[in-house]
């Protein structure tokens, strides 16, 4: 699947896998941008645990990435965004599920 980034500036790829006990997990493939990322995949369940507050930014996902890399969460949250399991609040880089 393709989506635009948060930012608007480049294209990413990402895949959903299913995985066991029903759960679900996206991996982000590829970017046509410099920015660069991780390509370990992340729990669907662990991201609505850990986006379950009211609003949320990209720094909340970071704890569940392995990796070092600082797009990896903004470009999960793109895919996301892009699935409408998250929407975007007021200000650019705020959401909500």
């Amino acid at each position: 699947m393709e989506c635009k980034s948060v930012s608007g500036k480049s294209t990413l790829t990402y895949t959903f896998t299913k995985v066991a006990k029903g759960d679900t997990e996206i991996k982000i493939e590829g970017n046509t941008g410099a920015g660069l990322f991780s390509n370990e995949t992340v729990s669907l369940k662990l991201l609505e645990k850990a986006l379950a507050k009211k609003t949320f930014t990209s720094a909340d996902i970071k704890p569940l990435l392995k990796g070092k890399s600082q797009n990896t969460s903004a470009f999960i949250l793109a895919a996301l965004l892009n699935e409408a399991v998250v929407t975007r609040k007021e200000r650019k880089y705020v959401w909500v599920l």
